[in-house]
């Protein structure tokens, strides 16, 4: 292990990722461990417990040397706002990458939102037409059966806020697709 070590204090890590996992129960943030990871080398570089920013810090200095983070190009994360704040500290050159997993989630929480708020204001008229729904809604286009794809289509034909806040959220998956920054975010911007 300490020739391992020896040897990663002198390599150049281009790409790190920094995450948080929970390997106790409860919420406390000693039920947690903030990991770093070598994306390129695919291993890890090191582990703390809990996921604060002083903890953050304390991990890119255990992990790199002084030289290895400022050589660091880019940090892929979720979008905790203690972990960005270490990061920007500490890998100055670094690219904040925030995950796809994250913020997907984060669109199907919204869209999710504005179904449940939709659907409690039409339930006050007695319109039922949202009732069971919610995972019709959070499915991809690529995983409906062809039944629920015809019932999607209807309801996407009666101009709900649902439908709209769907749209946006399925329209968003293309910008993954996109390989160049200036045209990532123009389809961003648009």
């Amino acid at each position: 292990m300490e020739r391992g070590l020896a040897r990663r204090a002198s390599e150049e890590i281009a790409y790190v990722g920094l995450d948080e996992k929970s390997f106790l129960s409860g919420r406390a943030p000693e039920a947690f461990a903030c990991i770093m990871t070598d994306i390129d080398g695919q291993r890890v570089l090191d582990v703390s417990r809990g996921r604060n920013e002083a903890v953050a810090e304390e991990l890119i200095d255990q992990a790199l040397n002084p030289v290895q983070q400022f050589l660091v190009c880019g940090v892929a994360m979720d979008m905790s706002a203690p972990f960005a704040k270490a990061v920007r500290e500490k890998l100055v050159c670094a690219d904040i990458v925030f995950d796809k997993f994250h913020l997907m989630k984060h669109l199907n929480d919204a869209a999710n939102n504005v179904r449940r708020a939709e659907h409690a204001k039409l339930l006050k008229a007695h319109d039922k037409r949202l009732s069971k729904t919610r995972f019709l809604w959070l499915k991809g286009l690529e995983h409906l059966s062809p039944e629920a794809q015809k019932w999607l289509d209807g309801l996407l034909a009666e101009n709900l806020a649902t439908g709209k806040a769907w749209g946006l959220k399925e329209a968003f998956k293309e910008f993954w697709r996109r390989l160049d920054v200036t045209f990532a975010r123009s389809f961003f911007e648009k």
